[in-house]
């Protein structure tokens, strides 16, 4: 039986974003839009209600996850919505 970092064989990073008011159709559009059908260099699922939606995504590398940050820069149209930029982060 593998532990449990067996289990996220090897996708080693992990991105949430959680969308509230205006936003939260973003990770649907995402989806739409073919973003979250990767399935081989990252997996990625949401759930949605009637007051947030989290977008969760585990990727092979840091690049990958990048990626869909900036799509979602994208669809929100200002990085001002986000309040910083998760991309200056070091890591």
């Amino acid at each position: 039986m593998c532990g449990v970092a067996g289990a996220f064989a090897d996708y080693l990073q992990m991105l949430n974003i959680i969308f509230i008011g205006e936003n939260m159709g973003v990770a649907v559009e995402l989806e739409e839009q073919g973003v979250l059908a990767d399935g081989r260099n990252f997996i990625s699922s949401f759930i949605t209600n009637a007051e947030y939606t989290v977008l969760r995504i585990v990727g092979r590398s840091r690049k990958e996850l990048q990626q869909i940050v900036k799509c979602v820069y994208g669809l929100l149209g200002q990085d001002a919505a986000v309040g910083f930029d998760a991309l200056e982060l070091k890591m």
